[in-house]
């Protein structure tokens, strides 16, 4: 009984000094995405007229603020990854902004990099790695999938609500939106801007292109339901 009695104190002596060589919380600061490797994200040059997609990834910080901006040591996982190098632009300097918690990485896609027609999807995967002062925090939030391609759809932000200003969604009734209003993605946009920049267009077709016809043959600003002058 003497001999278990003293195995145990032995034991926990151990493992008290290995806890005294555990450093302790804030010593060391990690930083992880805030969605899950999961959780991709998809884009399409379709739905947009610029030549550029910024691309916003927020980050987080686990351990005391930083006092400092820090470097982030941030890579395109090549063997992951489908997208050629002329599709995607990482800043050559990534930081994670000090006194804060949050912050975003931005990554840019390249309308460039993918021609026309080209229906397949592509794919760039970013992996946070560990960097001098910045470690990865939890595996599956270590990681972000990209998604881009130039696939013809409905965008998402095409709602119930732009339903009301808009009408129903058509390929062609897209593609006129986007040529006069040199606009292609909705997204965030309020609903009185949504509703102005409809009105712009209805009233653009009216005086310009009075006969302009939708899909199904009939006249395209008489069946955009918003209202106003």
């Amino acid at each position: 009984m003497k001999y278990i009695t003293y195995l145990i104190l032995v034991g926990l002596c151990l493992s008290a000094c290995e806890k005294q060589n555990i450093k302790p919380y804030g010593q060391d600061h990690y930083i992880q995405f805030t969605k899950l490797y999961t959780d991709t994200v998809n884009y399409s040059f379709f739905f947009t007229v610029e030549d550029q997609i910024a691309v916003p990834l927020e980050i987080k910080l686990i351990g005391e603020l930083l006092t400092e901006d820090t470097p982030i040591r941030l890579v395109v996982n090549q063997e992951e990854s489908t997208a050629p190098a002329a599709l995607y632009d990482l800043p050559e300097t990534v930081v994670f902004a000090k006194g804060q918690t949050k912050d975003t990485i931005t990554v840019y896609l390249k309308r460039g990099g993918i021609a026309e027609g080209d229906q397949n999807v592509y794919s760039v995967v970013l992996d946070i790695m560990d960097g001098d002062q910045l470690l990865v925090g939890e595996t599956n939030y270590s990681r972000r999938v990209v998604l881009v391609s130039n696939i013809v759809g409905k965008p998402g932000w095409w709602d119930s609500d732009v339903d009301k200003t808009l009408g129903t969604y058509t390929l062609k009734k897209f593609n006129k939106f986007k040529e006069v209003t040199e606009v292609g993605d909705l997204t965030g946009w309020s609903w009185n801007a949504k509703r102005i920049i409809a009105l712009q267009f209805k009233n653009y077709l009216r005086q310009y292109e009075p006969e302009y016809t939708d899909e199904d043959g009939s006249i395209m600003w008489k069946n955009l339901p918003v209202m106003g002058s």
